[in-house]
């Protein structure tokens, strides 16, 4: 029973709450949560409600060595809203509410399970942690690694591009190209600029490179739509001519990448100038 004096000072409000109800409640958030126990104490230690039923109506206070005495011991002392006991062993944590002025509403937890869940949760975190930064780690092992890679591959470009008066990267597919090196200044562009019209580039270069009785035969040479058959199943193709300084050139050209359906895709270009005519060099 609660009952209330009025502000006349006179009338009272009373007010009868049944304590099975009190108790079904105490019983089902018990049952839905990581609690060891729920309880509901007075001022004495008495328990008004409790989540194992076994527990109702004792005097907490009263008790020597249980886990109930201890929480009571505890509850009137400890601010906040929890505390921690111990207990044959254990650790538990009991967090409190009060309830007017003589009653609390307490939940017990074993605080293994707490710190236990906690320990999951950092240990899954710090694994992540390790996935995420060995990933990270690794990507950058294989930037590294292909960096790597392409220096030494432009290295052994460039070593063999020294033999050659001009070097052409081609793709058949766009039509571009890109100077790997290059004869003198006689096309414009810088070396590693990607340049588009590829054909007719070169057919251009060729024009004011080639002496004019070898022009023809090179026109026909540097034709992009053959090249795929003239080049299946070969390692290059190759082709002597002068050029308008008198020199003696070789023209190659060599398959670089293939598509699935066979036909070419990348291919080399490139001029040597294997004897000077003017000098005999």
């Amino acid at each position: 029973s609660v009952s209330e004096l009025l502000a006349d000072g006179k009338s009272a409000v009373s007010l009868d709450i049944s304590l099975d109800g009190i108790q079904n409640l105490t019983e089902e958030n018990a049952a839905h949560h990581i609690w060891k126990c729920a309880m509901i104490l007075d001022a004495d230690g008495f328990v008004v409600a409790h989540s194992d039923p076994g527990e109702l109506g004792k005097e907490y206070l009263s008790e020597q060595g249980t886990l109930g005495n201890v929480i009571a011991q505890n509850l009137y002392s400890a601010a906040g809203d929890y505390y921690e006991v111990r207990h044959e062993g254990k650790s538990y944590l009991v967090f409190k509410a009060s309830i007017g002025e003589e009653w609390y509403a307490l939940a017990v937890v074993n605080e293994n399970k707490i710190l236990g869940s906690l320990q999951t949760i950092y240990i899954v975190f710090f694994l992540t942690l390790i996935l995420i930064f060995g990933a990270i780690a690794f990507i950058f092992w294989k930037i590294q690694q292909k960096h790597l890679y392409t220096e030494n591959l432009n290295r052994q470009v460039r070593a063999m591009a020294n033999i050659y008066a001009a070097v052409r990267l081609i793709d058949l597919s766009d039509d571009t190209f890109i100077f790997i090196t290059r004869n003198g200044g006689e096309e414009e562009g810088r070396v590693g600029d990607k340049q588009e019209h590829a054909q007719t580039e070169l057919r251009a270069t060729m024009d004011i490179m080639t002496e004019v009785r070898f022009k023809k035969s090179m026109y026909e040479f540097i034709r992009f739509e053959t090249l795929g058959d003239r080049l299946k199943d070969k390692s290059t193709i190759t082709k002597e001519y002068i050029d308008t300084n008198n020199c003696r050139c070789l023209a190659r050209f060599v398959p670089v990448e293939w598509n699935e359906d066979k036909t070419l895709h990348v291919v080399m270009w490139m001029v040597e100038i294997i004897e000077n005519r003017n000098t005999g060099a």
